[in-house]
């Protein structure tokens, strides 16, 4: 696994554009299987890794709220894209992970028609200031 250049970027790149279209169209089902056929195991850049574990945490975060399913696969990829974005060092990319996190779980939670937002809240306020007062993976 490699930082640096690799022949995967354009394929991930056509993956993420198919996915991001088929998410706009309603189709999350057909957007999540765009990656279900991807394989990253060779060749890969950990860059293209971290773009997809945030698309797919993208996609199943919206199942959560769409289809009231999809968390337990949202937190799976959210984490993982946490963990590579402090590995890379990518401010922008914890934010959005944490972001995501807690969307999925307010989602969660007003799906069960709970009323404890408080996971949410914490992650959307760690996320508000990943790069700014503090790294993103502080206190983690």
């Amino acid at each position: 696994m490699s930082e640096g250049h690799s022949d995967s970027p354009a394929m991930v790149s056509g993956l993420y554009d198919r996915a991001e279209a088929l998410r706009r169209a309603g189709r999350l089902d057909d957007a999540v299987a765009q990656f279900a056929m991807l394989n990253l195991t060779d060749g890969a850049t950990e860059v293209d890794r971290l773009r997809v574990s945030l698309a797919q945490g993208r996609l199943f975060t919206d199942r959560v709220f769409y289809a009231n399913r999809g968390y337990e696969e949202a937190v799976t990829a959210l984490e993982a894209a946490g963990a590579l974005a402090k590995r890379l060092d990518d401010g922008f990319s914890a934010a959005t992970a944490l972001d995501l996190l807690g969307l999925a779980d307010y989602y969660r939670v007003m799906q069960a028609g709970a009323l404890n937002y408080e996971v949410a809240l914490g992650a959307w306020r760690h996320a508000r200031h990943c790069g700014v007062a503090l790294p993103c993976w502080a206190g983690s």
